[in-house]
Formats: C-alpha cells, sequence, structure tokens
C-alpha cells in the first residue's frame, strides 16, 4: 500500500511540491523573460494553424486527434486581471492543493471540444493526476476520464520530460495530428523545433500565461479538428 501523508499519498505530494515550486518560479519571471518575442507577436508556433475563415485543415480531418494540455498558464492564468476574453469575470476556485483561477466561458468550451467525436485529451501538465482529481471538479471541467502523462522516468533526461512523454504517447496511440497547449513552449526550443518536422499535422498555441486560453486559441483547436 502506498505511503500516505494525511490522506494523500506520497506520490501525490511529490507532484503538489513540484507544482508549488514551478508556479512560485513563474510567477517571479518578468513577461520579456518568459516569452520569446515571437511568441509575444503571435502565440502559435506557427505549426498548421489555421487562419480565419480558412475552413478545414488540408489534412484529413475523420482521424482521432490527441489534444495535450498544460494547466498553469493555460487553463490556470497567472495573477488574471481584468475580465476573461470573453468579457466576463475570472472564477476562483479551491482545487484542494491551491486556489486556481480560470474562465468559465474557456471551461465551457473545452468540455464542448471534448465531446468532438476525434478529439483525445490528454494531460500533459505537472500537475499530473492531480487535474483530474482536484482541478476538474473544482472547475467543472470534465476531464476526469482523460489519460494522465507524467514525468516518471524522465526525471532525469536532459530533455523536457513533457516532450519525451508526448513523443512516447504518439507513438504509442498512432495519432496522425495533434494539438499541444502549453505556455511554455515558447521557452522550449527543442520542442518547437520538433514539431516543426511534423508541420501541418500539430497545432501548437503557447498562451500568454497571464491570460491562459483566449477565445482565438480554441477556435483555432476547433477548425484543426475539423
Amino acid at each position: 500500500m502506498a505511503d500516505t501523508l494525511g490522506g494523500m499519498d506520497w506520490g501525490l505530494f511529490h507532484t503538489f511540491e513540484i507544482i508549488t515550486s514551478m508556479t512560485n518560479v513563474k510567477r517571479m519571471i518578468s513577461p520579456r523573460t518568459f516569452f520569446p518575442l515571437t511568441f509575444a507577436a503571435v502565440p502559435y508556433a506557427g505549426l498548421g494553424r489555421p487562419e480565419r475563415g480558412e475552413g478545414r485543415t488540408t489534412m484529413a480531418s475523420n482521424m482521432p486527434v490527441s489534444i495535450y494540455l498544460d494547466v498553469d498558464g493555460v487553463v490556470n492564468p497567472f495573477g488574471p486581471q481584468g475580465v476573461t476574453d470573453w468579457g466576463g469575470e475570472w472564477k476562483i476556485a479551491d482545487a484542494g492543493i491551491l486556489d486556481v483561477a480560470f474562465a468559465p466561458e474557456a471551461v465551457a468550451e473545452l468540455n464542448e471540444l471534448a465531446e468532438h467525436p476525434f478529439a483525445r485529451f490528454v494531460w500533459l501538465t505537472t500537475w499530473e493526476r492531480l487535474a483530474p482529481e482536484f482541478l476538474c471538479p473544482a472547475i467543472g471541467l470534465k476531464g476526469e476520464d482523460w489519460p494522465v502523462l507524467t514525468s516518471q522516468g524522465w526525471d532525469q533526461s536532459a530533455e523536457w520530460w513533457k516532450l519525451g512523454a508526448l513523443q512516447k504517447d504518439l507513438a504509442a496511440m498512432g495519432a496522425e495530428r495533434f494539438v499541444w497547449l502549453d505556455d511554455q513552449l515558447g521557452q522550449e526550443s527543442d520542442a518547437r523545433s520538433w514539431a516543426e518536422y511534423h508541420q501541418d499535422r500539430v497545432l501548437c498555441i503557447s498562451p500568454d500565461p497571464r491570460k491562459g486560453l483566449s477565445r482565438r486559441d480554441l477556435a483555432a483547436v476547433r477548425t484543426f479538428l475539423g
């Protein structure tokens, strides 16, 4: 039986420590340091990004699409101010281990996208198992049953663990197309270079971590799904 700490097993506690440390680090980074210029001006990696009015992508739209979703800076922005991209109020929820800020409209759109017959959402976040267990019920995101990729086995690797975990999952699932939603993509040159190789098979979106996913971001995912 797994060791526990106040009802939380040590694996989850370790994940919580990672989330807390990364949250603190991101909040200390200045916007100029955090965003490469190309990502600040255009929050996409420029890979398979459909333009407005362009309609469906040229790739076959009847194949499963894996959508890899980060939490902090994407669903849970850091210190959001003003109103959401939809013009509503930011909400604060107790996710059990910490408070999270979120846009209800973004959550509603993610739930809608998850119902798409070709969408396969996957958690790719330092929250790991804490995302479906604590975040989802707190904000109303229906991702309790989405698969979770973990950093286990990648901790000592020189490369970004998320890239290795994503590559392994793609190989296992045989996905032809995929979407990657992560505010840190703007910092990870190896991940961007690898994604560029796949050209219009991939849609990479790196949101402003102070605002999280926008209406345009989610519209691009919807168009990419077809």
